[in-house]
């Protein structure tokens, strides 16, 4: 999670929104190094959890609107109102993913771009679906009305 004592830029929050809502992952699994009791079940040392960033960022206990695009929701002060593995799209802790910060650049660059030459607007009564791999996919692809800018 980002939080730092400058505001973020809107550019920045559009990136951190748009990895909320489709993480380039679903999951990440971690094994256990120590016994874990949850909810009156033990689990012993070696146990394979996988935590789902998707359902993780879209969950109503740490998201207002969770299904809602609201780029906003990165504001440092609603970022400190959230539990620090509220938003882990590159994983957290000793196991982020090591191209995190090259990601996050490269797609600021290029979202940046992109907003600055074009102007998108989702298609009317479109669908999608997710198909969770490897990374997450939409089927159809995203169907978008595209613009230029002036």
């Amino acid at each position: 999670q980002q939080a730092s004592s400058e505001a973020m830029s809107y550019n920045e929050m559009l990136f951190q929104e748009t990895m909320r809502l489709f993480p380039a992952a679903w999951a990440v699994g971690r094994e256990s190094t120590a016994p874990i009791s949850y909810h009156g079940v033990d689990y012993p040392v070696g146990t394979t959890f996988f935590i789902v960033q998707y359902l993780v960022h879209r969950h109503p206990d740490y998201w207002s609107q969770p299904e809602r695009f609201n780029p906003e929701r990165f504001s440092p002060e609603l970022i400190r109102e959230r539990p620090k593995f509220a938003f882990f799209p590159f994983g957290g802790g000793l196991r982020t993913c090591i191209g995190a910060g090259l990601a996050k650049l490269e797609g600021e660059i290029i979202l940046k771009k992109i907003h600055q030459a074009f102007g998108f607007q989702p298609l009317q009564g479109y669908q999608y679906k997710i198909n969770p791999r490897i990374s997450i996919t939409l089927d159809p692809g995203v169907r978008l009305s595209v613009q230029p800018r002036a």
